[in-house]
């Protein structure tokens, strides 16, 4: 009943979530005015932002693509088949 407010939900998610599961970033520390890096309650430096970069053009990065346009196209061709099914019904 509500596919496509569901669908859009879901996209939303997605497309706030991809900053932070962006493989390409460096990490940015908090640091004090002497340049030293302040340190949380577990020892660990705090994080305040993230350098986010392409990668370099490399085979690796091509077969990535690859497979970010493999996934679309197999849930384009899934939806497909799914209105296909349904509208046969």
């Amino acid at each position: 009943n509500y596919r496509n407010k569901t669908l859009s939900i879901i996209m939303g998610f997605i497309a706030g979530s991809l900053s932070i599961v962006w493989p390409w970033k460096n990490k940015i520390y908090k640091s004090n005015l002497n340049g030293e890096y302040i340190i949380d309650s577990f020892n660990n430096k705090q994080i305040i932002d993230y350098d986010h970069y392409l990668p370099n053009l490399s085979t690796e990065t091509y077969l990535g693509i690859v497979y970010i346009f493999l996934g679309i196209i197999i849930v384009f061709i899934l939806d497909n088949s799914e209105k296909t099914k349904n509208s046969s019904l």
